[in-house]
Formats: C-alpha cells, structure tokens, sequence
C-alpha cells in the first residue's frame, strides 16, 4: 500500500492560486509592488514581509480579504514571479526582472529585436525558454522537461497541434522521449480518443498498476476506494464515488437508472467533476443515455473510467494556466481549437531543433540567438535584394502575419450576428457568456472596447491595425485596455482622424471618470490633425451628453499656449443600441460619416433632447 501513492503526472507553470485574467499585466504590477517593498525593507527577510506584502496585493485588487492566510497567499502569488526569473526566492528583482519592471514603469516598449516582438514579450519568451521542469523541484522528480521547449519542437513538426494535443498530452510528456514518442503516435492517429489515450498512459503509471492490483483483490468499501483513488486534497467525495461504483456495476438503460445517476452525481462536493460525469454518462439526455453501452463493466474498467474522468478533470483545470503563462512569449497563436508558431520564431528555430540532440545541446542553455544566422535564413526564404532595409523587411512580414492572424479570427469569430449577441450581452452584464466566448485574456471593459474597435474595423475597412490603444497576443486578441493619456482607438484618414472612447461606467461614474479624458484627447488630436470623437457607452449620463454637445460651439485652448485654441469639438454619443444597428444595416464607413455630419449639423443644442430626438433617430436605433 506504501506504493499506492500520488505523483505528479503532468507539468503545469505556476500556480493555480494565480490563474487570473490578464496574467502580463498583474505579474507586472506585482513587480512594481514587490520593488516598493524591497525599497523600504531592503534587507528584511522574505518570511517576515508576507503579510506586509498581502496588504500590497489588496491595494492592487490581487488578493481578498477574507483570505484565511496571508503570508501562503502571498508566497503562491509570487512563486510564479520566481519560476519566470524575475524575482529569486526573498522576492527580490533580478537583472531580468529589473529590465521588466524598467520597461513597464518608463512604458518604454520597443520592438528592437530579432522577431520585432515587443521587448517585454521578448523577455518573456527568453525566460520561458530557461524553464525546465526536473528533479530540483519536488513535485517533478520524475521529469527532466523543457515544456516550452517540446512545444516549439512540436510546432515544427507539425505546423500546428490540436488545442486536445495541448491541453491532453503535451502537459503529460515528463521527458523528451515522451515527446518523440508523442510524435510518433500524431503521426500514426489522425483521431485523438483522449478517454483512450489517458487510460494508455495511467497504465504506464507504477503506482496506478499497484491501485489496479490492489482495487481487483480487495472489497470495495470506503477503506479500498480512499487508497485507490489517490485524492490528496479531499475525501468528501469517496462515498459519492462508491454510490456510483455500486449503480454502474448493475448498469441498465432505464429511466429508473438515469435518474439514480443523476442523482449519486449531484451530490459531487467538486464542481468540476460534476459536468464531467454528467457529460461521460449522457446525463443531460435520457434519448443519449438509452444508447450507452455500459452493461457487465468490469471492475477494472470502471477503475480506469474514474481516473480517467479525474485526469481529464485535472489537466483541463491546468490548460487554461499553461496557455496564459505560454502566451506570455506572443510567439504562440492560440486560435481556439489549434495552436500555431510565429513565422518568424519557426523560421529561426526549425534548423536548429531537429533532433533529441538539438533539443538537450538547447536545453543545456548554448541558446544565443545570432543574429547574422538569422538575417541570412530570411534573405533566402524571401529572396531579399542586397540593398534592401532587411529590418524594415522583418516589421513588414510580421505586421502582414498579425493582419492576416487578425482577419481570420474576425471572419471566424465575429460575424455581424455574432457582435450583435455580445454586445446585447454586454447590456445585460451577462459577463459568464462573454467570458467564454472565445479564450481571451482580458476583463469585461476591455473585451467590450476591443469589440468596438472590430465593429468600426470593419465598417472602415482599415489596413492598418495600431487603431487599438492596446495590448494583443499572438493570437490578436486583447490583454489590457488603453494606457493612460490616449485615446482608446483611433482611426487615421486622409481628411479627419475618428476618436473612439469607450466606456462601461454608468451613473455618476461616468461624468466623473470619462468626461474630462474623452474631451483632452479629442480636443489635443486636433492640435496636430482635425478629428472628430465618439463616445460609446451601454448607459449615457444626461449631464454628459450636455456638457459633449456643449463643445460644439466651446473653445478648446493649448493649456501650455493659450494662443492655440480649437474652435469647437465634434462628439457624437452612441449606447450599444445604436452599434447594433450599424451592424444589423451594414452601414459602411461612408454612410457612417454622413449621419455624423447630419447629427452634427443640426441645431439643437440640448444634449439630452439632441440625443434622444437627433442622433437615436438618425440611426432608428428605437426601430
């Protein structure tokens, strides 16, 4: 029974008590906050800072107060601080981690390096490439694994792997021959049945062999299903387990037998177990339940459909961790169901990781990015003449790679009908619907700004795609709205530049937070160029709308020169009603730009009673 014990099985980066949307930018602000706190207790141990430190992660909205012990939570939302390099174990900055938290605070990003990547992303991506999983780190004796690594490897392979490949059997390769071997079997199996594939590889498992053994010559009691089960963290469940064991072992396809399933399955303490079983047993379907083959299972056969089910439990709770932190490098395009390797990324790399030998000459740490390599393997693969700027070449190659990734996620993802439900959604603060759309890293605000921005790229047919005062993935889709003192889109024509703001606040809120900015940045953008701004909210505060159609005959002055003075502002205010429309009537960049003119045009002067009578009417958003 001794060897009846848990191991780790599959790799994961950090923690699951830091699985968190927008993972770059709270990692970074924890940078921040860390180099605070080293200033005033430069010397101090780690361990006697936690709890200070916590007090830290509250202010930044990274921690809650009900948390029931501090300095763990403080130690788990920093140890992936420590996995990536940027901070050693006391928590202080190390040279890669000071070059980050540089670049964030001075918000001094470049694309000065070999892949025209972002340099924080760059860093990022060369830190990742560091981490191995082996026996230095308890829970991975096992393993002597570089996932980043494998994954490039693959992607070169391959071209792309499923997100099922990803998320089901690269996290269980422990070793680079597992990966070969993972190799072979993609090669050999176009269909990927994970039930089948998880049971394969738990009977490779040692200590599941020994569980099997033991669960065969045993009574199946509570006693045998504790052992078996291997559950570390909780044993709430095993009588739940041994209910379902005893139903399934008398399996029929009855009413009487769909309903006592439901019900053993319900009283699941995990609430991810729940939708699992549900789905394996066709629990939401009695006509799906009738055609379930499950009669005279053997008890062998329902040990491996329980760890089956809890693997997969497992490993899907750790996918959406592992893509967030992989994500980190933007060199790897998750798009939904298939992964992808930046061109360029795949042009360096697929000479020099061929083999297990190039693989552990990498992992040895010889990677030195060389730079002559690399411009000769571009000027061969894109026949590039002599006298051409190869700098400006590479910038060009990755902005065309990003507006066709961009293109194809629209046409995928969002349709005009399909924009038309998120934002009625978004209306109804739906946010679980949202949330899981599509596998964004990003809050609420943020998604809802960058469907904007899709709907005027759209309606304007831009080539351009820095219009998004934002960060984006490889994948292109958002990771944190505007930074500070610029305008959240805008879109550059020959005539007159459109300033889009964009807002979810309501109520007081909005005149207070919105309504100061909104007027700085469109009136400072006509300093340089004529512009107009719209303001784009679920919910437009009256007393907002009066002061926006206001400017319309204000003067807007050069707080540094009063001498330079903008003769009124344009702003047109539209709520999400008036978005829908221009989707459901496929109104395009012309007709657009003359009911703004016509709205501008006209001589109410009442904000409210313009809105309200004007600008819903011209666009039948009531209709």
């Amino acid at each position: 029974m001794n060897e009846i014990k848990f191991q780790t099985y599959s790799w994961s980066y950090g923690t699951t008590s830091f699985r968190v949307s927008e993972l770059k930018y709270k990692i970074e602000r924890q940078l921040i906050r860390l180099k605070e706190l080293r200033n005033i207790y430069p010397d101090k141990n780690w361990k006697d800072l936690q709890e200070i430190y916590f007090e830290m992660l509250l202010e930044e909205g990274l921690a809650k107060e009900t948390s029931k012990n501090k300095a763990k939570d403080a130690r788990q939302k920093t140890s992936p601080l420590v996995d990536l390099g940027l901070v050693d174990n006391e928590r202080q900055l190390t040279e890669i981690g000071k070059k980050l938290y540089k670049i964030n605070y001075d918000k001094n990003y470049n694309f000065n390096n070999l892949f025209f990547l972002r340099n924080d992303a760059f860093l990022y991506f060369k830190q990742l490439l560091k981490i191995n999983f082996n026996k230095n780190k308890r829970a991975y004796k096992n393993f002597n694994i570089n996932p980043f690594l494998s994954l490039i490897y693959l992607l070169i392979k391959f071209d792309s792997i499923s997100k099922k490949v990803f998320m089901y059997a690269l996290s269980l390769c422990q070793n680079f021959n597992d990966i070969l071997d993972l190799e072979k079997f993609l090669k050999q199996n176009k269909n990927f049945n994970i039930y089948e594939y998880l049971e394969n590889k738990i009977k490779e498992k040692n200590n599941y062999e020994k569980a099997l053994k033991f669960f065969l010559e045993n009574d199946k009691n509570l006693k045998t299903f504790e052992i078996v089960l291997m559950d570390r963290k909780s044993k709430k469940n095993l009588q739940i387990f041994l209910e379902l064991f005893n139903e399934l072992k008398t399996f029929n396809n009855s009413k009487d037998k769909f309903t006592k399933l439901k019900e053993i399955v319900n009283k699941f303490d995990s609430s991810k177990l729940k939708p699992e079983f549900r789905k394996r047993l066709c629990l939401n379907s009695f006509e799906k339940f009738k055609k379930l083959k499950l009669d005279n299972l053997k008890d062998e056969e329902l040990f491996y459909f329980f760890h089956t089910s809890k693997w997969k439990v497992n490993l899907e709770d750790y996918y959406d961790l592992n893509k967030r932190f992989i994500e980190l490098s933007e060199v790897i395009i998750f798009d939904n169901e298939n992964i992808y390797l930046d061109e360029l990324v795949k042009l360096y790399f697929e000479d020099e990781l061929n083999n297990e030998k190039d693989y552990n000459k990498l992992l040895s740490g010889v990677l030195k990015f060389d730079e002559n390599y690399f411009f000769n393997k571009i000027k061969d693969k894109y026949k590039i003449a002599k006298d051409e700027n190869l700098r400006q070449y590479i910038k060009n190659i990755k902005l065309q790679n990003k507006k066709r990734i961009f293109d194809k996620l629209v046409n995928k993802y969002f349709s005009n009908d399909n924009l038309i439900t998120l934002f009625e959604k978004i209306k109804k603060r739906e946010d679980k619907y949202i949330s899981s759309y599509v596998d964004w890293d990003a809050n609420i605000p943020t998604i809802f700004e960058y469907l904007i921005g899709i709907v005027f790229y759209k309606i304007s047919k831009t080539i351009d795609l820095d219009f998004l005062n934002m960060s984006l993935n490889a994948s292109m889709l958002p990771i944190r709205f505007a930074s500070g003192n610029k305008a959240d889109i805008v879109f550059n024509f020959d005539e007159m530049d459109m300033i889009i703001e964009v807002t979810l606040t309501t109520d007081e809120n909005q005149r207070r937070m919105e309504l100061e900015p909104v007027i700085r940045h469109i009136g400072r953008h006509n300093f340089q160029k004529k512009a107009f701004g719209v303001f784009i909210a679920p919910y437009l505060d009256p007393n907002v709308l009066v002061i926006f159609r206001a400017y319309k005959n204000l003067n807007f002055y050069d707080i540094k020169d009063y001498s330079k003075v903008i003769k009124g502002l344009e702003i047109l205010p539209l709520s999400i009603d008036e978005i829908i429309y221009i989707l459901k009537q496929n109104i395009d960049l012309n007709d657009f730009l003359d009911i703004k003119n016509s709205c501008i045009s006209d001589k109410e002067n009442d904000g409210v009673k313009w809105y309200k009578s004007v600008v819903k009417g011209k666009f039948n958003a009531n209709q």
